[in-house]
């Protein structure tokens, strides 16, 4: 279709420019001898014109001027007076020029137009009755150049409604191109968080994991019976690790805002993971706790246990750490 669309816009224009001849040819017929037919070629001079106008805007330009300079200089080539009306096929051509040509050709077409008006103008001249107590060469020079300059200024908002269009245009295509960047970050986005969530969730479980084997390697002959314990603290971390890896997958599909878990009403059970894993941990409050957001909670989660599983991995042994957790601002002001 558009295909379609496009091949008619490009002939348009010959197609015109061959009807112009082919109708002011035939209406002039009997006017155009028959020994040396010239009578036909400002005709058909205007009608290529129109139909370069779009393509050849400087080749259509050349045609009027030679046209009516053609007509200035040799009377033979000028129109009768029934068929004054051909000069519309100028009108045409610089309009048409005026609408689709390049700055600097508009502006010529302009001057071009003002100056084939004076020329028109006094070809016509005898022809036109102004009024009924003024006629003459500038009367008629002044109306033609008019009439050629309102047929530019026609062109030229045609050009410029063409521009608002192509601006738009050119405008949509720049917010798609904006709203599919925004839609790659995002994606990106959503990959470093998952990312760190695995990092969060695996770092933390594997390291409470070696640590209990490790302790319970180093106790089995000192306190066997602290063994059993050991296992079930191991088996309890991994099986909470591959939970919150469950639901971080599910996410992925059904909650591309982010994800709502761990929240602070998982603190406590992470201090005490933690606590039986070797850490001395002090978990202090300072005021009532107030209401925030699940990515808040979610990164109040999240640092605690980057913070513990750091200690427990690289602390000296006995590790105390302290958590303070301060609600007496707006919000909450501090961990630690």
């Amino acid at each position: 279709m558009k295909h379609n669309l496009r091949i008619a816009k490009i002939a348009l224009l010959p197609l015109a420019g061959a009807t112009f001849i082919l109708l002011w040819i035939i209406g002039a017929a009997n006017t155009i001898s028959e020994d040396l037919p010239v009578e036909w070629i400002p005709y058909a001079a205007l009608g290529l014109a129109i139909a370069l106008g779009r393509m050849l805007p400087v080749s259509a330009l050349g045609l009027v001027v030679a046209t009516v300079l053609g007509q200035l200089l040799l009377p033979g080539l000028r129109f009768l007076e029934t068929n004054t009306a051909a000069y519309l096929g100028i009108v045409f051509v610089v309009g048409i020029v005026a609408a689709f040509a390049p700055k600097r050709i508009r502006m010529l077409a302009l001057v071009i137009s003002v100056l084939v008006g004076l020329a028109v103008g006094a070809i016509v001249s005898p022809r036109w009755q102004i009024a009924s107590d003024v006629s003459g060469p500038i009367a008629s020079m002044v109306l033609a150049t008019v009439v050629f300059v309102v047929a530019w200024a026609l062109g030229f908002t045609v050009h410029l409604f063409l521009e608002r269009d192509a601006g738009l245009h050119r405008a949509r295509v720049l917010e798609d191109e904006v709203v599919a960047a925004e839609l790659e970050l995002a994606i990106a986005i959503e990959r470093d968080h998952t990312a760190q969530d695995v990092h969060d969730i695996m770092a933390h479980s594997l390291s409470v994991i070696v640590a209990q084997a490790d302790g319970a390697l180093f106790l089995q002959d000192q306190r066997p019976e602290a063994t059993a314990e050991t296992l079930r603290t191991i088996a309890k971390s991994g099986r909470e690790s591959l939970g919150e890896l469950r639901v971080l997958l599910h996410s992925l599909s059904t909650s591309p805002e982010g994800h709502s878990y761990p929240s602070l009403t998982d603190v406590d059970e992470l201090v005490e993971r933690m606590r039986k894993s070797g850490l001395n941990v002090t978990d202090v409050t300072y005021g009532e706790a107030g209401p925030l957001t699940a990515g808040q909670q979610l990164a109040v989660h999240r640092i605690l246990q980057e913070s513990l599983t750091n200690a427990l991995k690289h602390g000296s042994d006995p590790t105390i750490v302290r958590i303070t957790r301060d609600w007496r601002g707006p919000g909450l002001g501090r961990v630690s």
